[in-house]
Parts: C-alpha cells; sequence; structure tokens
C-alpha cells in the first residue's frame, strides 16, 4: 500500500458542491425540465452545510440534520422535495461510479403529502381576477412594466390552464397571435412531447397587451434583474392577490379550478388532459395520434364564454345548460 497515492486520491475525491455542480451540467440540464429548482434547493439547503465535504463522508445524519432544518421552518413539503433532490443525486453519482452508498437510504418522507382538491367558485375567480387588476392602479414599488408582467402570469392561469413553468418561460417566437397558438417546445415541457395550445379571446388581449411592454425581449415575461431570462418568481405577487381578494390560493389551484369547471361544462376529461398536456397511459397512448387541437380549442373557446360571464357578475350556472353548449360549439357529441 502507498500511502501518499492514497493521500493524493483522498484530495481528488470530490466534494459535495463538485458532485451537484456535475450533477446539474451532466444529467439535470439535459434531463429534468425545472433544473433551476433544483439547483436552487442544493444552493439554499444543501451546500451551505456540506458543501464543502467530501461527498462519500456524507452520512445519514448529516442528510437529517438538514431536512430537520427545513422543517424547522415549516417548510414540509420543502422538505420533502430537499430529501428527493439529495437521493436523486448520490443515485446519479453511483450509477456513474463516482460512489457506492446512498446516505438517503432508508430514510422516509418526513412529510406525507395529501392530494390537493382546491378548485376555486365561480365567484372566488371573478375576486381573483379583479385583484390582479387591481395591481395597475394600486401603488406598490415597481414599474408598470413589472406590474403588467405578474397579472399576466396569474391571469394567463386562469385564461390557458397551463403550468407556472410553461407560461414563466415563454418565448415571443412560440406565441403566433395572427393564428391564435402558442406552441410549448418539448424541450420545456414536463412530459416532454411539444404542446400546442390555442388562444382565445380572453388571452389573445392579455398577450397582446403585454407585448407592447416586452415585445421587444426575448422572452414574454423578463426577469427585471438577469439579463435574458425569464422571471423566476412571483410569489410576493400571489401574496398580494391573495390579500387583496380575500382568496385562499396557489398558483397551481388556478389550473385545477379552469379544468374542473370545464369538465362540469360538459368538456370530456380527454379533451382536458390533453389540454393540461397530461400523459396518457393504457393502449389509447400508444394507437391515437390525434392531435386534439380542434378539440382543445373549442374547449378554450368555451370557456372563455364562461370566464366573461363570471367576470361580469354571473356566478350560477347550469351543468345541463353548458353540456349542450360544449356540443353545439365542438359539432362533437359529448362523452357520458
Amino acid at each position: 500500500v502507498d500511502p501518499m497515492a492514497i493521500k493524493q486520491k483522498e484530495r481528488q475525491a470530490e466534494t459535495v458542491q463538485e458532485l451537484v455542480d456535475d450533477y446539474i451540467e451532466k444529467y439535470a440540464k439535459r434531463n429534468i425540465v425545472r433544473w433551476q429548482e433544483q439547483r436552487r434547493k442544493f444552493n439554499k439547503d444543501v451546500l451551505p452545510r456540506i458543501g464543502a465535504r467530501k461527498a462519500k463522508d456524507i452520512t445519514k445524519a448529516d442528510v437529517l440534520d438538514i431536512v430537520d432544518r427545513v422543517l424547522d421552518r415549516n417548510a414540509k413539503v420543502e422538505a420533502n422535495h430537499v430529501l428527493k433532490a439529495i437521493k436523486r443525486l448520490y443515485n446519479w453519482a453511483i450509477e456513474r461510479g463516482l460512489l457506492e452508498t446512498n446516505p438517503c437510504w432508508g430514510i422516509k418522507k418526513p412529510h406525507k403529502e395529501l392530494p390537493k382538491d382546491r378548485v376555486l367558485t365561480a365567484a372566488e375567480i371573478k375576486k381573483v381576477w379583479d385583484a390582479c387588476e387591481s395591481e395597475m392602479h394600486d401603488a406598490w414599488s415597481g414599474t408598470k412594466k413589472d406590474k403588467v408582467k405578474v397579472k399576466t402570469i396569474i391571469q394567463l392561469y386562469l385564461t390557458t390552464a397551463q403550468r407556472g413553468a410553461e407560461i414563466k418561460k415563454a418565448e415571443w417566437t412560440e406565441i403566433d397571435l395572427d393564428n391564435k397558438l402558442w406552441t410549448v417546445p418539448k424541450e420545456k415541457m414536463k412530459n416532454r412531447q411539444p404542446h400546442i395550445v390555442p388562444l382565445n379571446g380572453m388571452s389573445l388581449k392579455l398577450l397582446r397587451e403585454l407585448k407592447m411592454m416586452t415585445g421587444q425581449d426575448r422572452f414574454c415575461f423578463p426577469s427585471p434583474y438577469v439579463a435574458d431570462a425569464n422571471i423566476n418568481n412571483f410569489q410576493k405577487a400571489i401574496e398580494r392577490v391573495r390579500e387583496r381578494s380575500g382568496v385562499s390560493f396557489s398558483a397551481h389551484d388556478l389550473r385545477r379550478s379552469v379544468a374542473s369547471h370545464m369538465t362540469s361544462m360538459g368538456v370530456p376529461r380527454l379533451v382536458v388532459d390533453k389540454l393540461l398536456a397530461h400523459v396518457c397511459g393504457g393502449i389509447g397512448a400508444v394507437y391515437d395520434h390525434h392531435n386534439y387541437s380542434f378539440e382543445k380549442s373549442k374547449a378554450l373557446s368555451l370557456w372563455n364564454e364562461r370566464l366573461k360571464l363570471i367576470l361580469n357578475g354571473k356566478m350560477d350556472f347550469s351543468d345541463e345548460q353548458y353540456k349542450t353548449e360544449w356540443q353545439r360549439v365542438s359539432g362533437l357529441r359529448a362523452l357520458k
């Protein structure tokens, strides 16, 4: 045994910081749509604690200490996500032959997450929309351009039912206002498939207003702080809208609410799933390669009609009336 060779090997062994950097560049950026979120979790909760230490020396106790510190600030779901990120990091290192063991093995999720079922009522949707509009008239720090951006992100949740990640990262080259289409490239999609979103009347109005503000930029929602980057976090805007509207909601609740209101109008669940870009399993996924553009367009047009009625003060709707309406606008028989 050469003791000097052993010491040299020890000095060259990767630190957690170096391992994270390699993981982000060689794996996360290529395979994880929201890799920036992974990087943020490492930078905030992992690297300040163990970044300078050798990755092979990290123990289960070290991981539990990190998770417990996240729990101490009452971020229960975030603690699950941090644990998952560390586990994925070490699994990747083991696959690459860089490490032999994963210190996360045997550690259970610190928090049991329940399925979320929050759906906003018609009255709540109106309150949220009106609170977004009040961003333009009330005084708060930020330019008019910033106000338009944050209110439009929230309102596009309600008009398109798309994920926040796709909305925030939208580029003007993806938006065809003349043909009323938004084409999301597969690199930005959670399911790694390109996604076409028909733009209804309210979505077009929002985007045309926005283009007057940010049309010269690459991104529809450019960051006010980082050049050639999109807005990444608009949580403060959500909190302001919650306070103004008096409605408790998360951004994803808006997407779920649109989907639920659509199915209540008779829009077939399969069409809603295609609009939400959900992966449909089973034999249909193998044989059905129809793009559902026509059906998605009709569904969003019908939702556009209802949303306008809601914003004009109508709160009560007959399900039977709208099931008949879906058949009329789609030219199809509503699925039982």
